[in-house]
């Protein structure tokens, strides 16, 4: 207008008395642009999880509402599919997320009739939540919330297959493991203190099932040639003296076990007892067998086989038909009566 203007005539003070003429003017205000932005005025970032959190209703969709419940502190995500998005069915699932996290100290929201409702307020109040309400009509007040409802409404956009139900469930299990562009930090790990497992854990070895299988592969090794052996208390055997006898065998009695696989020892005319594994114990010498009149073959310890109180009757026993010299009978040992000649060993001459 003021290029125009002055185009066909000019005086002192010609632009300022346009802009007047312009600002006087009620339809030209009307349809003014907007003003540049005012600055940015961030939220502060609560210093612990759930004590503040965002809510925003997304939708309709496949027509249904979604709650979306956002975390300010750990950018955790919930979800709730509701049929209707009044103040009675928002309350429901609000005391649902509270039952998981714990009351929060804010709640900020928007001004839509169902959030700023006399149920909602009283139901607030009585739980002791700071209630913040944004600006009308300026979303960017409660970016968190709006944030997330973009991303979830993108996320449901590009799955293809399964309920609204099976798909808010997908994503929200992908956006709690995964770190956050703000904190760095997956909102599973802030707000739980630990990372869920997904399908991507199930590739990653585990590393206690590698040791198993490492220890398993080592003791079948070493077990190829090795024998199981166990000694009862005062067990008559031979262990290793690392003392002055430099590691020799020294005969010793089990005293008792010490472990899995160590006995207590007692070297024979020492008073010492060490602690010995089984692998520097082995058993002694067995002891011989008693002769002599009125002991048969079979009897190994006068112990284990007890006199009986009463003679027992007299049994006919068969003829002996064994000829004098036999050595079952006088115990001699026979030898062969073929006569050995020496071997015929080539000769050299």
């Amino acid at each position: 207008m003021k290029t125009l203007a002055r185009g066909y005539f000019w005086w002192p003070g010609l632009d300022s008395e346009i802009e007047n003429l312009a600002k006087a003017c009620s339809d030209c205000q009307e349809l003014q642009n907007a003003p540049a932005p005012s600055p940015m005025l961030s939220w502060p970032w609560p210093d612990r999880p759930w004590s503040r959190v965002h809510i925003d209703y997304a939708g309709p969709v496949s027509g249904k509402m979604l709650l979306v419940v956002v975390d300010a502190h750990s950018k955790w995500l919930d979800v709730h599919v509701v049929t209707s998005a009044t103040s009675a069915v928002t309350i429901q699932k609000l005391r649902s997320s509270f039952a998981t996290h714990g009351l929060p100290d804010v709640l900020v929201s928007d001004n839509g009739p169902n959030l700023v409702s006399e149920e909602m307020s009283d139901f607030l109040r009585r739980n002791d939540i700071q209630h913040v309400r944004v600006a009308p009509y300026h979303p960017a007040s409660n970016g968190l919330a709006e944030r997330a409802v973009q991303t979830l409404k993108r996320s449901l956009e590009k799955q293809r297959e399964g309920s609204l139900e099976d798909k808010v469930a997908r994503f929200l299990l992908s956006y709690r493991v995964t770190p956050h562009a703000t904190t760095g930090v997956a909102p599973c790990e802030l707000l739980m203190g630990r990372r869920l497992c997904t399908l991507l854990d199930r590739a990653r070895p585990d590393l206690g099932a590698r040791v198993q299988r490492k220890q398993s592969q080592q003791k079948e090794h070493h077990d190829c040639k090795a024998r199981f052996r166990t000694f009862e208390t005062d067990d008559a055997v031979l262990a290793r003296d690392f003392g002055a006898n430099g590691g020799r065998w020294k005969p010793a009695r089990v005293v008792g076990a010490a472990g899995p696989a160590s006995y207590l020892c007692g070297f024979d005319g020492d008073d010492r007892v060490v602690r010995r594994h089984v692998d520097h114990v082995r058993g002694g010498p067995e002891q011989p067998r008693p002769t002599g009149a009125g002991v048969t073959d079979g009897a190994t310890d006068a112990k284990a086989a007890p006199e009986p109180e009463a003679a027992m009757p007299a049994v006919d026993e068969p003829p002996n038909l064994a000829a004098p010299g036999d050595p079952e009978i006088d115990g001699s040992l026979r030898r062969s009566s073929r006569v050995r000649h020496p071997p015929e060993r080539l000769s050299y001459g």
